[in-house]
């Protein structure tokens, strides 16, 4: 199987999705062709390769990883430290706002002083086809929503490969994987698919979250 680098974009090897490897959105075709393509009918070893998506970091879904690998040194928090506090949808594109519980071993200094720093992160989802959303967010005992400083409860989170393929290639050998993310806590719950996802960490995560 082939390596893992950046972007959310298998590069399948001769005659289906034999080879995996990752390629930034630079890489991606001019012309988007198959959309909707099931990886299944192209595959022929399809359980070796969702086997290989199923273990590899959840980062490397995202189209820029470097916006959370660079602040964590390249070792990215679990995703059952994100405690998401807001969230927003226009059209088929939604953002989820938080912070990671888990602080980098070397807080960016635009994180806040010592002992006080937040790891504010927005996830951003672009073409998606599926949202379910049902209930409420927590706030954590921490909250200070009145003076700027909210702060949510985590769950159970995860982002995951789909066996389709959002962009398909076959000329090119390259394929984009629908993604499906999940958030759960005792009274919150969403569920979505989405072509794209991005996340930013840090003071960039507001500012993107409010755009």
């Amino acid at each position: 199987m082939g390596g893992q680098g950046e972007g959310g974009c298998f590069e399948m090897g001769q005659g289906g999705a034999h080879s995996v490897g990752w390629r930034g959105e630079k890489g991606q075709p001019a012309q988007r062709q198959g959309r909707g393509h099931n990886l299944k009918d192209d595959a022929d070893n399809y359980q070796t390769l969702m086997h290989t998506i199923s273990t590899i970091e959840w980062t490397s879904l995202l189209t820029e990883p470097k916006a959370v690998l660079g602040p964590y040194g390249g070792s990215p928090p679990p995703l059952s430290t994100f405690a998401p506090h807001a969230w927003r949808a226009q059209f088929d594109q939604l953002a989820i706002l938080g912070q990671f519980t888990q602080l980098p071993v070397n807080e960016p200094t635009s994180w806040g002083e010592p002992g006080n720093a937040r790891a504010d992160v927005v996830f951003e989802f672009s073409c998606t086809r599926l949202l379910r959303v049902d209930g409420f967010l927590k706030a954590s005992e921490s909250d200070d929503s009145l003076h700027g400083a909210p702060c949510g409860l985590p769950g159970d989170c995860s982002l995951i490969a789909l066996p389709d393929f959002y962009l398909f290639d076959e000329e090119r050998s390259i394929a984009i994987p629908w993604k499906r993310f999940e958030f759960q806590q005792s009274n919150f719950s969403i569920v979505l698919e989405a072509g794209h996802v991005r996340a930013y960490c840090g003071q960039r995560a507001v500012g993107q979250f409010n755009r």
